[in-house]
């Protein structure tokens, strides 16, 4: 095939960033807080004995068990957890309001309370400054109430949280509050989330079942610059209405900037409504169509005055239908087109063309109108785009509790003996068996020490629970046979904190494999009782050894699982094919790995099926890629903030295939090797965009001849950038060397 290679062209103006956190360095985060004595709060507590404890600023542990709160007052603390054994083994009924409170995490319980209209669950009510962070916690308010609310002036971190079954799950309500959400789930909700004032930034969670027919409204411009929707999965109301859309900005002459970056729509229509004055951002987006999707509207604009819609590298419906096209714009709405995609109608059919370009000519052709202010834009025309880089966040730490051992069942107490050199997996599994009650399970502890295992720990539906150890090297599950430390048949809601997971040198079985098979427990009732596999936190924990370090979803579902801060290392086969992070199952979906480190691995994430985030995270001593992506995908990743060492193997590879899978690096650092080498080496059918990033001495480039693709490149440094077969290339800023 011929290769060809656009020309370099001249600087553009330097984009400011809108983001106002500062970029974190990527890799484990050497700070994370000192541990925090907790005391236990008894399960007959009555409300007002639990709101002395904290009128005392007590760093409170809610144990298994329910608790009645009534309405629960936190005022005034300046630091402070209060924490639950896990979401789904401690329940809280009632509600808490927050006032003036600073450095403050709240987590690891549910919360139920089927409030009054315009009444919230989690309430941070508006007397002063606040800096809260919410993580690991499922809040319900019923069908008339809001699960979290934001009135007061902060920054809010809502971290791996379920907001659910409410009227609105998260609601911002005050023009300088800052939410910050990362990781978690949304679902059953009228509106997920809610901006009437303040800023939204959302990353890598996901949405299911929305009753209204936007997953997030936004009302208001934000203080900070743009509001961002980046590395979410949603599935709407699964095409139940024909108006179900990712994003509302209802009608409104102020300047509302949004961007929706690496997002994938299944089952839905819209990316957006947008009725504001201001900038629409789509970046990198996937809708993906189900059976009775029948629309290939992408985005509505009826702005009153003056907006601009810029949309690059985003895989739109389908050009086949009545519908009049990909963008609804009224008369003074500019938009900006380059290097987005359209469905053929292939649907299933991976060996075939799934995309075409979406063109003037393409869309004369479809009998689709073309409005008068939409441009398709070439490399040249592209030179007055700017894209803010939007690579700086803000993540909490796990938090470190002082006092475990009198908090949680301690596996010792079941005859576990660590470093004596015996089996200790009969007596773990025993104290796997007690943690369990009634289908939910509790945390166990694990004192420092190795516990050797002759087989994998079979973890039978965990609902709830999970393991805290003392520190990653020193609470260590070793398997002694090279079979792995864990197998699951359901795992969710759980929570594995400070652990570290050893396999024989030299096996190639999976370290952990975390699965859902459904007929693997002895009691075929559990199938029925415990849990899927979804939503678990894994913080400041390691892999080591093994063909695979954690695997997830091989047969079904694997989706919220949230990594944060963990280390992979060692991990290989003699054929070069190991993984650190496997994921394989089609619903395995979005899972954020954060501030990880990869060292000495074949592959740090291997993609088979599904989808991950990736961001802040650190490599060296990679063996065959970076970052594997094989030919059955139809997601969007985000892949912000990361760094690699001179490694002379691809950031980015993939399969030969037309499925649609959309790739956004942002701030990827790559060393230069000694020779010049691949960079990134796509082969699917969707599209790659490397902004803000530095590939010194490496090559990007698209390929393949069975998808049409698009490789966008602004401000990054490379060797070269290059397209063949059915690829398209766009190169505003293409640097050979860094400034």
């Amino acid at each position: 095939m011929i290769k060809r290679t656009l020309p370099l062209l001249a600087f553009l103006i330097v984009a400011l960033a809108c983001a106002v956190n500062a970029q974190p360095q990527p890799g484990p985060r050497a700070a994370q807080g000192k541990a925090v004595r907790l005391t236990p709060v008894p399960l007959n507590a009555t409300s007002a004995e639990i709101q002395g404890m904290l009128n005392r600023k007590q760093n409170l542990y809610f144990k298994p068990g329910v608790y009645n709160i009534g309405n629960l007052q936190i005022s005034g603390w300046q630091s402070g957890l209060i924490w639950g054994a896990g979401r789904l083994c401690t329940q809280l009924q009632g509600s808490i309001t927050i006032k003036g409170s600073r450095s403050l995490t709240i987590g690891n319980f549910n919360i139920i309370n089927n409030t009054a209209k315009d009444a919230a669950v989690l309430d941070v009510a508006d007397y002063g400054r606040c800096l809260l962070t919410f993580m690991n916690i499922l809040a319900s308010a019923g069908k008339d109430g809001t699960a979290l609310r934001l009135q007061a002036p902060g920054e809010f971190q809502v971290q791996g949280c379920n907001l659910k079954s409410s009227d609105i799950g998260l609601q911002i309500a005050h023009p300088q509050a800052k939410a910050m959400v990362f990781g978690g789930n949304l679902q059953y909700n009228r509106i997920h989330i809610q901006l009437v004032r303040g800023h939204l930034e959302g990353r890598a969670f996901g949405m299911q079942g929305t009753r209204g027919d936007a997953d997030i409204v936004i009302q208001s411009p934000s203080p900070f610059g743009h509001h961002l929707v980046e590395g979410i999965r949603t599935e709407g109301n699964n095409g139940s209405s024909p108006n179900e859309m990712l994003l509302k900005v209802p009608q409104t002459t102020a300047v509302v900037n949004v961007a929706l970056r690496a997002n994938t729509l299944g089952s839905m229509v819209h990316y957006a409504d947008y009725n504001a004055n201001g900038t629409l951002l789509l970046l990198e987006n996937v809708n993906y169509p189900g059976p009775e999707d029948k629309s290939s509207v992408g985005v509505t604009v009826h702005s009153a005055g003056p907006s601009t819609v810029i949309s690059f590298g985003n895989k739109y419906g389908l050009s086949y239908d009545a519908a009049p096209g990909p963008f609804v714009i009224g008369a003074s709405t500019t938009v900006q087109s380059m290097g987005d995609l359209w469905m053929l109608t292939n649907t299933s059919d991976y060996h075939k063309p799934f995309n075409e370009p979406i063109t003037k000519a393409a869309m004369q052709a479809a009998g689709k109108a073309i409005p008068p202010r939409l441009s398709f834009l070439s490399t040249a025309d592209s030179a007055t785009v700017q894209l803010p880089d939007f690579s700086a966040y803000q993540l909490a730490a796990g938090p470190r509790i002082a006092n475990l051992p009198e908090l949680m069942l301690n596996v010792k107490d079941f005859g576990a003996v660590p470093n004596d050199g015996k089996d200790d997996r009969a007596a773990i599994q025993r104290a796997l068996d007690a943690a369990e009650k009634g289908g939910i399970s509790e945390p166990l502890f694990f004192p420092a020490g190795k516990y050797e295992l002759s087989e994998p720990l079979f973890l039978d539906h965990l609902a709830g629970g999970g393991f805290w150890g003392e520190g990653a090297d020193r609470s260590v599950l070793v398997s002694t046979t090279g079979k792995g430390t864990i197998v699951s048949d359901g795992a969710g809601y759980s929570t594995f904190v400070d652990m570290g997971f050893e396999n024989k040198p030299g096996a190639e079985s999976k370290t952990t494999d975390f699965d859902w098979v459904n007929n693997q427990s002895p009691d075929k009732k559990r199938g029925n009782t415990g849990a899927a596999l979804q939503a678990n936190m894994i913080y400041r924990c390691r892999f080591e050894n093994g063909g695979t370090g954690m695997a997830v979803g091989n047969h079904r579902m694997g989706d919220g699982f949230m990594l944060v801060d963990c280390v992979f290392k060692n991990i290989q086969t003699a054929k070069g094919e190991g993984a650190a992070y496997a994921s394989e199952g089609f619903n395995v979906l979005t899972n954020p790995l954060i501030h990880c480190s990869f060292e000495n691995v074949d592959c740090a994430v291997s993609n088979v099926k599904g989808s991950f985030n990736f961001y802040g995270n650190r490599l060296s001593n990679i063996h065959s890629a970076a970052l594997k992506f094989y030919t059955i995908v139809g997601n969007a990743f985000a892949l912000v903030n990361n760094v690699m060492d001179a490694s002379p193997v691809p950031f980015v590879t993939t399969g030969h295939s037309s499925a649609k899978a959309h790739l956004l690096l942002e701030q990827v650092r790559i060393k230069a090797p000694a020779k010049t080498a691949m960079g990134s080496d796509y082969k699917l059918g969707g599209s790659v965009l490397v902004s803000h990033s530095s590939f010194e001495n490496r090559s990007l480039a698209n390929g393949g001849g069975i998808g049409d693709n698009s490789l966008i490149v602004y401000k990054t440094v490379a060797a070269n950038a290059s397209v063949s077969g059915r690829a398209h290339g766009y190169f505003p800023e293409l640097l050979r060397k860094k400034k």
